[in-house]
């Protein structure tokens, strides 16, 4: 079960793809992200690094 919250991300499709999944999800940047006056009792911030093709990719 996932607490109430909401979510950041930077990405419109994959926010969109969240809120399909019913979360709340705002569209931004961690950094630059405005929480208007809004106060939580935890913050949790992750980043997964991109796909990397394999050694045969690096010509």
């Amino acid at each position: 079960m996932i607490a109430p919250g909401v979510g950041v991300e930077v990405d419109a499709r994959m926010a969109e793809w969240a809120r399909q999944r019913g979360l709340e999800v705002e569209v931004a940047a961690f950094e630059a992200w405005d929480p208007a006056g809004r106060l939580f009792d935890a913050v949790v911030s992750g980043q997964t690094l991109p796909h990397r093709p394999g050694p045969a990719a690096d010509g």
